[in-house]
């Protein structure tokens, strides 16, 4: 072969391997971005998750106490470190910032309920969903009462989440508190709620942004579920007007919002003493729904009295809560049913 002909066919060659390379490097990326796109579509997981999937553990969690309690009213945020154990071993970590929350109780409460807040970064390193900002339910003094009426409340998220799939979810568990600074330590109950983005995800809706929602705007079976419901625990202290105490979801096409009722501690069936020493609240219960969907209410009634057994399992099983409270809390609810027999399913509309 002459040399010019063998000079060329070795440049062809070198061309092609060189075509072959960036083929196979472009080929490589666009594989690794499908897999990428792939695995944002499937269930990540996400911190509430991992707690509560961790059955019979514990929470101790590191910060400054007296900082936290004595700042209560500032929107200030301290260092801490949340431990997980099980059987009294350290299983996790995670560094995080705490900080008091909420309106009444971090006024009113010798210990305020606080704010989770982990880093996004950290999560992100564990492939998890990025969900960073948790509510934590304290108890509020450090009488042993308080803590009853801490799990009275969960009883209350509980006995929703059994009512409808619209809800938040809610994970109870041991913590010990130890201040970083004196390693004081301190024992008591606790419960997690679910982070807002994570409820929007897994219900497959969005969050929406509207500080005030018409009584129209809203889907009227479901107001008038929350309404029966807040009817059905003595509370008040709900605005779906005003997105006091309310989650207000939308979903895409839809022209009508979800309501996602929490904070019940003010409910009669809660019975906080710090709620009704201070307030005189009366004991009568308010029904707060809309006389212009009362020809729903017979699906609605339906609804909430199928779930009368199941509200009352659910109670008598909560070993945790001592057996006079839970005799306690399931005669309450009676009552509203008879009220509702006696009444002959007709209720009285302040609106």
């Amino acid at each position: 072969m002459p040399a010019n002909r063998a000079w060329y066919y070795s440049f062809i060659e070198l061309r092609m391997s060189g075509f072959l390379r960036v083929f196979f490097v472009l080929f490589i990326c666009l594989f690794s971005k499908l897999l990428s796109a792939q695995s944002d579509t499937t269930d990540k997981e996400t911190l509430f998750n991992f707690i509560s999937a961790c059955d019979g553990c514990k929470i101790e969690l590191e910060m400054p106490i007296d900082s936290v309690v004595e700042n209560k009213l500032l929107e200030k945020e301290f260092l801490a470190s949340m431990f997980i154990l099980k059987d009294n071993i350290r299983i996790d970590s995670f560094n995080l910032k705490v900080g008091a929350r909420g309106n009444f109780r971090r006024r009113e409460c010798a210990f305020p309920p606080l704010k989770l807040n982990f880093s996004k970064g950290a999560l992100r390193n564990l492939r998890w969903e990025t969900f960073d900002q948790y509510k934590l339910v304290t108890h509020c003094t450090y009488h042993t009462y308080s803590e009853i009426v801490l799990m009275k409340e969960f009883l209350v998220y509980k006995l929703y989440e059994a009512l409808t799939g619209l809800s938040f979810r809610t994970h109870l568990f041991p913590i010990s508190y130890v201040d970083t600074q004196s390693e004081y330590r301190m024992e008591s109950l606790a419960f997690i709620i679910e982070n807002r983005m994570e409820l929007s995800k897994r219900l497959r809706r969005e969050e929406c942004d509207c500080p005030e929602t018409l009584p129209e705007a809203m889907d009227a079976s479901q107001v008038e579920l929350v309404s029966l419901f807040q009817y059905m625990i003595g509370n008040r202290d709900i605005s779906l007007e005003k997105a006091h105490n309310v989650y207000i979801l939308s979903e895409k096409g839809a022209r009508k919002r979800v309501p996602v009722p929490y904070d019940f501690d003010f409910s009669r069936f809660v019975d906080a003493p710090y709620v009704f020493a201070s307030s005189g609240s009366s004991p009568k219960r308010v029904y707060l729904g809309y006389q212009a969907n009362q020809r729903l209410m017979p699906r609605v009634f339906s609804k909430i009295r199928s779930k009368r057994k199941e509200f009352t399992e659910i109670i008598s099983s909560f070993e945790m809560l001592p057996q006079d409270e839970r005799e306690r809390s399931i005669r309450y609810l009676e009552q509203f049913y008879q009220d509702l027999e006696d009444r002959q399913y007709q209720l009285e509309y302040i609106r």
